[in-house]
């Protein structure tokens, strides 16, 4: 059995992933199917004829539905040679009703008239993020101020930071409280509105081999990103040496030499990866690629140490 992890998806995503089948017998041998799951086809594996110890790629594709959690849908082909294949696609469908657990900010001490100020962050997870109260658990006489309006919504798998400022006035109770900053996960939106979105990744980047691990791209109807890779501190130029793209839903292209019109902020002696959407899927607002272990660039470094890299994408959406 070979088995793809297309990891976490949206609902009514359509998964594609190709798989390669063989025939290893001296004779020509033809494709049928002999069960699947409901959500998964591959259109073109049946009735596909195989020549003698050749060998060919299928698509299989999966119709995302709304049902939450870890998926698995399968299909069984078999060959009039003999030979059998199952083919298995998992996938994740996050609740779209997640609640972040409440973060608690402790503050020690805050004596009357004193001012105290504290961060509280939240990864904001698999759907958009709606901050819906921040209150706490201290003694009268104590207000809470807060850097960010509570009904702003941020991107999927950002990290959101609050300051939060805490006085007591003169009249309040010494001691040791509480805040409890709280934030509700929205189902995401079902608008078809184009858009253009930007954004930047800052992870951390060894000497070769390096690998960004985690990253997700929120797409509308546009299939373009450009990844700039350049070396956020002095000292010796990063080398980008090569990018490997795991993502059937993307590939990727290293870009050295002359400046490119199309290519912004790029200049003689710069490394940039370009990735694009491969194939000609259109994505609409509601779709987000959730993309895990999907873009490793080796690079050469100096030494073996810690290298900050802005790793900058953009989305096109059609005009």
């Amino acid at each position: 059995m070979q088995t793809y992890n297309a990891g976490l998806v949206s609902p009514h995503q359509i998964i594609r992933h190709r798989f390669r089948i063989a025939n290893p017998s001296e004779k020509a041998a033809t494709v049928h199917v002999v069960q699947k799951s409901c959500a998964c086809t591959s259109t073109a594996a049946d009735g596909m004829q195989l020549p003698p110890g050749s060998s060919k790629e299928i698509e299989v594709s999966v119709n995302v539905g709304e049902q939450s959690g870890v998926m698995h849908s399968r299909i069984d082909l078999a060959t009039t040679a003999g030979d059998a294949f199952r083919f298995e696609i998992e996938y994740q469908v996050p609740s779209p009703d997640l609640t972040i657990h409440p973060r608690i900010v402790v503050l020690n001490e805050l004596v009357p008239g004193g001012t105290e100020r504290r961060s509280v962050s939240f990864q904001t997870g698999r759907s958009d993020l709606r901050v819906v109260d921040v209150r706490s658990q201290s003694p009268s006489g104590t207000e809470i101020k807060w850097s960010l309006r509570k009904e702003e919504v941020f991107d999927a798998s950002r990290v959101v930071t609050y300051w939060l400022d805490a006085h007591a006035s003169q009249g309040a109770t010494p001691g040791k409280f509480e805040i409890i900053a709280e934030a509700v996960c929205n189902k995401p939106s079902n608008g078809s509105n184009k858009f253009r979105v930007a954004g930047t990744i800052l992870p951390e980047i060894y000497a070769s081999p390096a690998t960004l691990s985690w990253g997700v791209v929120k797409v509308g109807s546009g299939r373009m990103s450009i990844v700039e890779i350049r070396r956020s501190t002095d000292g010796e130029p990063l080398s980008i040496l090569a990018a490997r793209v795991s993502s059937p839903y993307l590939a990727a292209e290293i870009v050295k030499g002359a400046a490119r019109d199309d290519l912004a902020n790029y200049s003689s002696g710069q490394s940039l990866v370009k990735v694009t959407f491969a194939g000609d899927d259109v994505y609409d607002m509601s779709s987000r690629l959730f993309i895990r272990d999907t873009l490793a660039v080796d690079v050469a470094a100096p030494q073996r140490e810690t290298i900050h890299v802005p790793i900058s994408f953009m989305v096109m959406a059609d005009d």
